[in-house]
């Protein structure tokens, strides 16, 4: 949660700036984690760029523990106004913002970077959270961001299935065996 500001005032907040903001049914889809993309270990890096993405391809965070992370809570789970109404810079931008034109010029203009993690057609901010997380909210149509693009390792994928295979058929075989014994 905000230090300064309850929900009911970064909603209000919200508004101020942005009249025609009203609550939509993806304010309350769950943030993913990239560790929630099925088979997230035989995704491999393949290629950083510059690129401007349209913010509502954003489908989730990684933040060290913050937020939504498997590893440090496994059962946290939360949506995106969650996500808004406990971004841990959000008060300095309520204080210094107020209006919809200064906070999108901040999300563009900002020195700091915005870098998300790509996976097929999905986003995943990593830098930039609480700047892409608004603009997703202000409805902004493109924010430009550093992307680092995964590429799925479908060979690495089929000989760790393959393995699998073949030492349960070997585990199988020994049962098999033992029982004869």
């Amino acid at each position: 949660m905000s230090i300064k500001y309850s929900s009911e005032e970064i909603d209000s907040w919200l508004k101020s700036i942005y009249p025609t903001f009203e609550k939509l049914k993806w304010h309350t889809d769950k943030v993913f984690h990239p560790l929630h993309i099925k088979h997230y270990s035989f995704f491999k890096e393949d290629i950083r760029y510059n690129a401007k993405i349209n913010p509502t391809k954003i489908h989730g965070i990684q933040y060290a523990y913050q937020y939504n992370d498997p590893l440090h809570d496994p059962n946290k789970r939360i949506d995106w106004l969650d996500l808004l109404h406990n971004l841990k810079r959000l008060d300095s931008i309520i204080d210094g913002m107020k209006t919809r034109e200064s906070v999108v010029d901040h999300i563009h203009n900002c020195k700091e970077s915005k870098v998300v993690l790509q996976f097929g057609n999905h986003y995943f901010t990593t830098a930039g959270q609480h700047r892409l997380c608004l603009a997703k909210f202000l409805e902004v149509s493109e924010v430009e961001v550093e992307i680092i693009k995964y590429k799925f390792d479908r060979s690495a994928f089929i000989e760790n299935k393959v393995k699998s295979i073949k030492s349960k058929k070997h585990s199988w075989l020994q049962k098999i065996f033992a029982a004869f014994r």
